[in-house]
């Protein structure tokens, strides 16, 4: 249609081609009026899915002020009117049948082009572009990365659309990243040492090869195992997330840890309650330990995809900003590290940086604070910091048993109130108290939290030899004459580290233990002796390691804690 327009010759080429334009512009202008009215009213800023990099918005998404154009229908309809009368249709002082307004050198598609922008310039209009300048982006996005209406609200930009890069969430994957058999090796000592290594392990002055040196062999493995874990989840070009210890030099924010290895220590201490602390045989037990481990595999999925999501929303941001090939952009784009420096590397994010992000981007805004949306880091780090809570609570408890608690189901059922007793509704109640009821004795999780302690502890009475009440179990049976002991001139703790070390040997086939005259006989304990010399030996063990994990973990709980606590995000709604 518009090549047979072109074909005419002379003032009457002109008079329909700009007829034709007039009328086209109209009912374009008013179709996206409709188009633009439905938009705004749903996708303004304030619904825009801001997890998601994927998704770009055109621009008039993100200003609320912009230049209304409804009156041009009006104007464009006078214009055609004036036109069929026959009178000259003008507007602006511009006579838009004469010829010389219209550039007719270079084909037909740049005159059709010339026309739309003369008309557009008629009504007082921007000339129409092929493309976005060179300055579109830098001029959508200021230095601090997002952009701000005329009215003062923060709107914030997505980068331009292309192919995210694939994350795979190992941490929450169905089968744990460490094998269950594994796992059920881990003592309570071990688990603190995961945690310890996902707090500290991304601090400047790490020593890692010293701090696996520290730890038993069997742990090795693990640590790497949870290093490589989160490692593959945050991609091959993503540097873990650069943090710092509390201290008086450095004024340091609470969440201050890398997300990716905080849950891997989650999924490790999951896993661990299930294979360490519910002994065979206790069905009704393990059921409330089981939901357990499925929440906190659930919760730290959650954070696992977020993280993913926040490392492309800023992989998107320094490419944008890089673009620019401006030193003060990147400077303004790039975050202060501790020591107040600029670190534009891209890492995963810290706990806090994935909840700073979540409020920035009003992704909690249907409900004021402290309302969190389901599927948010938000609301995994709440469920999974709860838990962690719940079990440091407990096991602070249990060591203030009978000085504070009469027994050790007065200690359990406190941890749980104090943690989750206005969190929970009627059925969850039922189950927890039902996963109670069914629970074993304390002394005998004891003896199943640490097997490799319980070979040796068992191997001790084996070779004990009962006496008076007054001193019913002999630590040393051997005497300083006896030669045969080789312990001669020992202090205790020496000769209780040969008879561990003796234990271990005998227990996995390589030497026999050397034992006294009277060992040698086989008199040892048995019955009710040989079990409560155990059960002894297991319950300082116990104490001891919950000690050690209480050390390293009620300081982390303490940050998250204080983390939720400055955010306003701990949600007191019940399940």
């Amino acid at each position: 249609m518009v090549m047979s327009l072109l074909k005419q010759s002379g003032r009457g080429k002109v008079g329909y081609v700009s007829l034709f334009m007039l009328v086209l512009f109209t009912f374009s202008n008013f179709a996206l009026e409709i188009v633009d009215a439905q938009i705004h009213r749903i996708d303004s800023p304030d619904l825009y899915d801001t997890l998601s990099a994927e998704v770009l918005s055109p621009p008039f998404h993100y200003t609320s002020d912009r230049a209304r154009s409804s009156s041009l229908g009006t104007a464009a309809i006078s214009s055609v009117t004036e036109a069929l009368s026959p009178i000259l249709p003008c507007a602006g002082g511009v006579d838009l049948r004469r010829e010389e307004h219209w550039d007719t050198s270079k084909g037909w598609f740049n005159t059709a082009t010339s026309m739309v922008n003369q008309v557009r310039d008629a009504f007082g209009l921007e000339a129409m572009t092929m493309q976005p300048s060179s300055s579109y982006w830098s001029s959508m996005v200021p230095r601090g990365g997002a952009q701000s209406s005329s009215s003062g609200t923060k709107v914030h930009v997505a980068p331009p659309k292309r192919k995210p890069q694939t994350h795979v969430s190992t941490i929450s994957a169905a089968t744990p990243f460490v094998s269950i058999d594994t796992i059920a090796g881990m003592t309570l000592g071990d688990l603190t040492a995961a945690f310890q290594f996902a707090v500290e392990s991304t601090r400047p002055g790490f020593n890692e090869k010293k701090f696996l040196d520290s730890v038993n062999a069997r742990m090795r493995p693990i640590i790497m195992g949870l290093k490589n874990a989160a490692s593959k989840s945050r991609g091959i070009d993503v540097e873990p997330a650069l943090t710092v210890a509390p201290s008086s030099k450095y004024d340091v924010d609470y969440g201050n840890f890398d997300a990716l290895q905080f849950c891997g220590a989650m999924r490790l201490f999951a896993e661990w309650r299930v294979v360490r602390q519910v002994p065979d045989g206790y069905k009704g037990f393990a059921v409330g330990m089981n939901l357990g481990q499925k929440d906190i595999v659930q919760n730290v999925a959650k954070i696992e995809k977020s993280v993913h999501d926040w490392i492309e929303y800023r992989r998107d941001l320094l490419t944008l900003q890089s673009q620019w090939d401006s030193a003060d952009a990147m400077e303004n784009t790039c975050p202060v590290d501790a020591k107040g420096g600029k670190d534009c590397t891209l890492r995963s994010p810290t706990l806090r940086q994935l909840l700073e992000h979540e409020l920035d981007m009003d992704v909690h805004d249907k409900h004021p604070l402290p309302r969190l949306k389901d599927k948010t880091a938000a609301m995994g780090l709440l469920w999974v910091r709860r838990q962690l809570h719940y079990q440091t609570e407990l096991f602070a408890n249990i060591l203030q048993v009978p000085t504070k608690f009469t027994t050790a189901n007065t200690a359990v059922t406190a941890a749980y109130n104090a943690v989750y007793g206005k969190f929970h509704g009627w059925a969850v109640q039922k189950i927890f108290t039902y996963s109670f009821q069914a629970a074993p004795e304390v002394d005998v999780i004891y003896r199943y939290m640490n097997p490799h302690q319980l070979v040796v502890s068992e191997q001790k009475a084996g070779q004990k030899k009962a006496l008076g009440s007054s001193n019913k179990f002999d630590d040393d049976n051997s005497s300083d004459d006896d030669s045969s002991s080789g312990e001669k001139g020992l202090n205790p703790f020496q000769k209780l580290g040969n008879h561990i070390v003796g234990a271990w040997e005998n227990a996995f086939g390589d030497d026999t233990i050397d034992l006294s005259d009277d060992e040698a006989d086989g008199a040892g304990l048995g019955g009710s002796d040989f079990e409560e010399y155990v059960t002894k030996e297991m319950t300082e063990d116990a104490h001891k390691h919950i000690s050690l994990y209480l050390e390293v973990v009620q300081p982390v709980l303490g940050d998250l804690l204080g983390l939720f606590d400055e955010m306003n995000m701990d949600d007191p709604s019940k399940v």
